[in-house]
């Protein structure tokens, strides 16, 4: 029902199946903060990426 894939299955020992997509819509709305991620950390990594194919995107431009 959280799950965009149907993946992650909330129970009382939440459990992660094949076909993750790592949205972490589970995260976000697990009410006792069984399944957590560093959020924050996520989103720099992410950032750092997009620039990355950003710049390289545009050297094959050139």
């Amino acid at each position: 029902e959280n799950c965009p894939t149907h993946v992650i299955i909330l129970s009382e020992l939440p459990k992660k199946l094949k076909g993750c997509i790592y949205c972490f819509n589970c995260v976000m709305v697990c009410p006792t903060g069984a399944i957590y991620s560093d959020l924050d950390k996520v989103k720099r990594v992410l950032k750092f990426n997009a620039k990355v194919l950003h710049e390289e995107s545009i050297r094959e431009i050139i």
